[in-house]
């Protein structure tokens, strides 16, 4: 009989593959080899040395995990399990299975963020902050086009208390990439905070 479990867990993988195909084939296996069954969230950061190859290493990474979600940036550097990759290629993702725990995407590419800013309720309900389960938000937002402490000060507004996690994506020389999925967007593109 298979017992399936229903604690939270977690698996990372880390690379330093030059090559975007064996980057991925490297980190499945490391994740693989710690963490089975459902996987529920993908967070996946590349250095902007795979920034070409994103669409390759969510292709990969979805035919693998089948997750319920998948987020991830480019980033100036990355970090895995004992292993900071700040000057080379890197690709680290961190794979989690989180029973009983409702994930909500959602994009600034979704977002008309002149909107939420002048009527926070509209945010409310992007982010099912009606909904008293509302735990946590994770944001990836692009350094270039997002005025960050605005974005934050209507979170603020908005969510109060509930913690706003994350971070900036930044893949150097000001070609950041945020994805949502199979959906890249360059800076321009992932919505501009008035």
């Amino acid at each position: 009989m298979t017992h399936l479990s229903t604690s939270i867990r977690f698996a990372d993988g880390v690379s330093d593959e030059a090559n975007a195909a064996a980057a991925v084939t490297e980190v499945i296996a490391q994740i693989q080899a710690c963490l089975t069954g459902q996987v529920d969230l993908l967070l996946v950061f590349a250095s902007s040395h795979h920034a070409s190859e994103l669409a390759l290493i969510d292709k990969r990474l979805r035919q693998a995990f089948e997750p319920r979600v998948s987020i991830g940036s480019t980033a100036r550097g990355v970090i895995g399990d004992r292993n900071e990759l700040q000057h080379g290629p890197g690709l680290s993702v961190l794979a989690a299975t989180l029973p009983d725990v409702v994930l909500t995407p959602f994009s600034f590419a979704h977002v008309d963020w002149s909107m939420m800013a002048s009527d926070p309720d509209n945010l409310r309900g992007v982010l099912g902050a009606h909904d008293a389960a509302l735990r946590a938000v994770m944001l990836l937002a692009d350094p270039f086009s997002t005025p960050v402490m605005r974005m934050l000060r209507t979170f603020d507004t908005v969510i109060g208390d509930v913690p706003v996690v994350g971070g900036l994506a930044d893949g150097c020389q000001r070609d950041a990439k945020v994805a949502d999925g199979p959906r890249l967007w360059d800076p321009g593109d992932t919505g501009n905070w008035p």
